[in-house]
């Protein structure tokens, strides 16, 4: 497998809210993920309620019932838990993200965690070939971004921490493929940097913050 040269990479952060009514999802073979075909429109906001609606003739929509499905926000899809019946139409409402790309960025770094928790007894200590028992607990996220600092100062990730704002960010490794996950996230260090021999650089820094709906990380 070839390796993939760094300047392919890309970051992209959100800008604000924009609303959408009644947009067309695309199924999968099983029936169970709708996504929001128009892909400009996948991120949604992580706080404000998204309508879903289904239809088996596409003219008459029922309000689908919260229980039957779970949202990830940050890949505009509807995870049924039933997969629906053949035919049937799925059309969502609600606020997306519009994103940009960042300007200046030269390199950033995310890292996917769960902690674990020493679950050994008396028992498995002496049957685990002397490892501990660990049982996962919590998943975090966390990273860094990092971009020449510019001369009019693009204030974007300043007001995010200063507004303790949610952000999101895409983090792309390969532009002929696609992004490799979106996370939501809470600003939490913000740094300019500068020397008489370089460019003046600014880097951020994030940890994980789940939407309203228990997501951080795109799947």
């Amino acid at each position: 497998m070839a390796a993939i040269a760094g300047r392919q990479a890309l970051i992209r952060v959100p800008g604000a809210g924009v609303a959408f009514t009644q947009e067309a999802t695309t199924g999968n073979a099983g029936r169970t993920v709708y996504t929001i075909t128009n892909a400009v429109k996948s991120i949604w906001d992580p706080q404000i309620a998204v309508l879903v609606e289904t239809s088996p003739t596409g003219s008459v929509w029922t309000t689908a019932n919260p229980s039957t499905y779970s949202l990830n926000r940050l890949a505009g899809s509807v995870t049924f838990f039933t997969p629906l019946a053949a035919g049937y139409f799925v059309r969502v409402s609600g606020t997306y993200l519009p994103t940009s790309i960042v300007a200046g960025g030269k390199s950033w770094t995310y890292s996917l965690s769960c902690s674990l928790l020493d679950a050994t007894d008396f028992d498995n200590a002496n049957t685990n070939n002397g490892f501990p028992t660990k049982v996962p607990n919590f998943f975090d996220a966390s990273g860094s971004i990092g971009r020449w600092y510019q001369a009019t100062p693009d204030l974007y990730f300043v007001s995010a921490l200063m507004n303790a704002s949610f952000v999101v960010i895409e983090f792309t490794a390969n532009r002929a493929v696609g992004y490799d996950c979106r996370i939501w996230g809470i600003l939490n260090k913000e740094q300019v940097q500068t020397n008489v021999t370089a460019l003046s650089d600014e880097s951020v820094d994030f940890e994980a913050l789940p939407d309203i709906d228990g997501h951080v990380v795109s799947n």
